[in-house]
């Protein structure tokens, strides 16, 4: 497990959040955010370096499952 932040790219607003799980393709999160939008989300991992595009999956109380649409380094 490990910290992380999802950004909703239209309003700039951020949700920290624990990655539980991590695979190429995606995530499960753990993030208490009752009003986070489905679509145009990014998620932050500082630990890996790397910025994900995400797709909403799946949400069961503040755990949410998440696709990767695509991957990029975190600028230096």
């Amino acid at each position: 497990m490990r910290r992380g932040t999802v950004v909703h790219e239209s309003s700039g607003r951020a949700y920290r959040c624990t990655i539980l799980d991590l695979s190429i393709g995606g995530a499960r999160l753990q993030l208490y955010a009752p009003d986070l939008p489905k679509e145009e989300l990014t998620l932050l991992d500082p630990e890996m370096s790397t910025v994900h595009r995400l797709r909403l999956a799946w949400r069961v109380g503040p755990f949410i499952g998440v696709s990767f649409t695509t991957t990029t380094a975190l600028p230096s």
